[in-house]
């Protein structure tokens, strides 16, 4: 069950990973850019991917024991690198779902990159 979550959450990201890739190709193809609000949505849909990978390392590391305390086991690489990721402030969480609900709410940015 843990196994299954995990490749759902890992999926999913994916797939939300490649929506946004695809909408941004075909956007530049068009020659278009972004709006505030599309640009704050890729942000959280990538702050959501990388809390979707984190969720799904973090159900498989418990299921290792001891070994996975190894620091050259490969989940425990997976786990110090998702959290670096969703420790970074371009993937937050909550730093992008703040950005996107600003956005929707038509607030202005608190970050001058989006």
């Amino acid at each position: 069950m843990h196994l299954a979550d995990a490749a759902a959450g890992v999926d999913a990201a994916l797939a939300l990973m490649r929506f946004d890739c695809a909408e941004i190709d075909r956007m530049a193809r068009a020659g278009a850019l972004p709006d505030a609000e599309q640009r704050a949505r890729y942000r959280r849909d990538w702050g959501y991917a990388v809390r979707l990978a984190a969720q799904a390392v973090d159900a498989l590391y418990p299921l290792l024991g001891a070994k996975g305390l190894d620091a050259d086991h490969p989940v425990q690489r997976a786990w110090r690198d998702v959290h670096a990721l969703a420790a970074h402030a371009a993937l937050g969480w909550d730093i992008q779902a703040q950005h996107y609900g600003r956005a929707v709410l038509g607030l202005p940015p608190t970050d001058p990159r989006i």
